[in-house]
C-alpha cells in the first residue's frame, strides 16, 4: 500500500509540474536563522579562587593537555566567527532577493488545463485518504487528463482484467496455487515477457497471449509523451521501462500480490520476495531476473553517458 502511495504521490507532483501551479514562494516569510553552535567549553567549570588560591603566574609551568585546549578554544573562536559572517552575507542576499518579482505566467485560463486541475483533485483524494488508493485509477486519471477526457476507461480496464485472467488460468493449469505470492510474480512475469498457450475449460481450443514488446522508438517520449503511458502499451503491446513496471503494479494491486517499484537512473524495474526472504529483480525490458550486480553495473553505464 505505501508503494502504491508513493508511486501516485510522484504521479501527483508530475500533475502539477504539467498545469504550472502557481509559485509557493513568499518573499515576505522571515528567513530562518542558523543554528548556532553551542560553546563546547562552557560546561567545563572555572576553578578561580574558589579555594582561596591566587592563581599561578609561572610561565615556566604547563599541564598536560593545556597547548591542545587554547587551540580548541581558537578553532572555536574562528568558527564562530565564520559562521556569524555566513548568516550575516545570507541574510544580505536574501533581503536583496526580495525586492525581485517572481510572477509566473498562468495558464488557469485555458481551457485543456482545466482536466489537469480535475485530475490533481482526484490523486489528493487518494492522498488524503478522501477515496481508496488506486494505481489503476491514479494512472489512468493522469493519462484521461493528457487526451482531455476522451480515453476510453471501460476498454482500460477490461484489457487489464483479460491479463489477470489469461494469468490465473495458466497458473490453475499447471497446477499451481493462486494463493502463492512468488506463484503469481513469476506468473505476470512470465504473462509480459513469454508466449503463454492457455487450453480453455469445457473447449476444444486454446488461446495464445504473446509477450509484450520494448518499443526502441522514443522511448524518453521527448517527440511523444504517450509513448510512456501504460495505455498505449495495452493497446499497442509495447512499451518501456516506465509503462512496463507500472502495468506489473497495477495487475499485482488488483490480485494483492505483493510487489515494488525499484528506480535507477532513467530506470525501474520490479523487486519482490519469495518465500524463503530472497529479493528477486524482475527486469520487464529484457525479460530477465537479474542480480543486484548488474543492476549496478547498468547503473554505472547509464552514469558515465
Amino acid at each position: 500500500m505505501n508503494c502504491f502511495k508513493t508511486i501516485i504521490l510522484m504521479l501527483f507532483f508530475l500533475q502539477a509540474n504539467v498545469i504550472n501551479l502557481p509559485a509557493q514562494y513568499n518573499p515576505s516569510s522571515p528567513m530562518p536563522q542558523m543554528p548556532r553552535t553551542s560553546n563546547p567549553y562552557s560546561a567545563i567549570p572555572t576553578y578561580g579562587n574558589m579555594f582561596g588560591l591566587e592563581p599561578r603566574t609561572n610561565q615556566n609551568h604547563s599541564y598536560p593537555g593545556q597547548s591542545q585546549q587554547n587551540t580548541g578554544m581558537e578553532q572555536y573562536e574562528r568558527d564562530r566567527m565564520e559562521a556569524a559572517r555566513r548568516n550575516e552575507e545570507l541574510l544580505r542576499i536574501v533581503s536583496e532577493s526580495r525586492e525581485i518579482s517572481y510572477g509566473l505566467p498562468s495558464f488557469e485560463t485555458i481551457s485543456e488545463t482545466e482536466y489537469y486541475r480535475q485530475a490533481a483533485e482526484t490523486l489528493l483524494d487518494m492522498l488524503k485518504g478522501k477515496t481508496p488508493l488506486s494505481l489503476k485509477d491514479a494512472v489512468f486519471t493522469v493519462e484521461n487528463a493528457y487526451f482531455e477526457g476522451k480515453l476510453d476507461k471501460r476498454q482500460y480496464g477490461k484489457h487489464i482484467d483479460d491479463l489477470i485472467s489469461i494469468a490465473r488460468s495458466k497458473v490453475i493449469e499447471d497446477k499451481y496455487s493462486w494463493n502463492n505470492n512468488t506463484v503469481k510474480n513469476v506468473m505476470f512475469f512470465r504473462l509480459i515477457t513469454d508466449t503463454l498457450t492457455i487450453k480453455l475449460p469445457l473447449r476444444e481450443r486454446s488461446v495464445t497471449s504473446y509477450p509484450m514488446q520494448y518499443d526502441f522508438e522514443d522511448i524518453m517520449g521527448r517527440e511523444d509523451w504517450t509513448k510512456m503511458f501504460v495505455s498505449k502499451l495495452l493497446y499497442t503491446h509495447s512499451g518501456q521501462c516506465h509503462s512496463l513496471p507500472l502495468l506489473y503494479l497495477i495487475l499485482c494491486e488488483a490480485t494483492g500480490t505483493e510487489a515494488y517499484l525499484a528506480c535507477s537512473p532513467s530506470h525501474s524495474y520490479i523487486k519482490f520476495k519469495d518465500e524463503t526472504g530472497s529479493w528477486h529483480n524482475v527486469e520487464l525490458t529484457n525479460g530477465r531476473c537479474t542480480t543486484p550486480a548488474q543492476v549496478r553495473h547498468v547503473k554505472q553505464i547509464k552514469i558515465k553517458l
